[in-house]
């Protein structure tokens, strides 16, 4: 069994893809790493370029998914075709370091029970550091992640095969959140924590596909999420997440009934236009 299983979600990015595994070359040439990269029905062009991107390695296998399903059910397929002790779920915009996948096999190669490595984390905005975190085990408690969240991604978190059976597979049906979700699961689950000062993953906020850029959609999930896991939120963070839709709501509808409004207009024809 390989000590770590690193999975990449992809779908038409295959730049960065490339960029990341090639990242990943410590990882593959220590005989302890494998990398799973799961294709979310690309283009025909972009999974090329995908499997030339993964082609070039050793140890690095390309799944493609024929019905698009997202991010959530692609890194649950990689788990299930993944051999590894660890999981590492990376986006294909992230960028670990060498001495991060050093740290991170080692401690997998000499960890055997339920157990999440929480990695520090160094977030780029237009390539500039935005903003520095180190996890420590306080902060990845089931208590705070209950009242505040969880402070970093989980490209920042490499959970054990066994912890991960236990908590069960990333939730689907969620429309976003879905990383917050497992980290509350995975806190609640009293797992052990491992937070080795290491090079810090480089996470990338600026990417115009970034899930956090769709309100919409955003503020779907939050309600989904809330729903979910009403009874283990601390009631301050229940308080944030209802004040946060009750605010969205009036001002999507506001913005809806404008741009239809709009919409008309620009339908009519000038004369309809000026008698109206």
């Amino acid at each position: 069994m390989m000590a770590v299983s690193v999975v990449i979600p992809t779908h038409n990015r295959p730049e960065m893809l490339a960029d990341c595994v090639a990242a990943l070359e410590p990882l593959l040439t220590s005989g302890g790493g494998e990398v799973i990269v799961v294709d979310d029905r690309s283009s025909d062009e972009n999974q090329r370029l995908n499997r030339e991107a993964c082609g070039r390695f050793s140890g690095v296998r390309y799944h493609f998914q024929t019905e698009g399903q997202g991010a959530p059910a692609a890194r649950n397929c990689g788990t299930r075709l993944a051999t590894g002790k660890f999981i590492w779920y990376l986006d294909d915009d992230d960028r670990p370091g060498p001495q991060t996948i050093h740290d991170v096999l080692s401690a997998a190669r000499s960890d055997e029970g339920e157990t999440v490595i929480a990695l520090p984390m160094r977030i780029m905005l237009d390539g500039d550091c935005f903003r520095l975190i180190q996890p420590t085990q306080e902060v990845m408690s089931f208590d705070f992640v209950r009242r505040h969240g969880h402070p970093v991604n989980t490209s920042c978190a490499v959970f054990s095969r066994s912890l991960l059976e236990r908590v069960g597979p990333w939730d689907e049906s969620l429309l976003t959140g879905q990383d917050t979700d497992l980290f509350l699961r995975v806190a609640a689950a009293n797992a052990r924590c491992l937070t080795p000062e290491t090079e810090p993953v480089r996470v990338e906020w600026s990417h115009p596909a970034r899930i956090t850029r769709a309100v919409w959609r955003q503020q779907v999930g939050r309600w989904q999420f809330l729903k979910k896991h009403w009874g283990a939120l601390a009631p301050s963070r229940r308080a944030r997440y209802l004040v946060s839709l009750a605010v969205f709501a009036p001002a999507f509808t506001f913005t809806r009934y404008r741009l239809a409004n709009a919409m008309n207009t620009a339908r009519r024809s000038p004369a309809e236009s000026k008698a109206a």
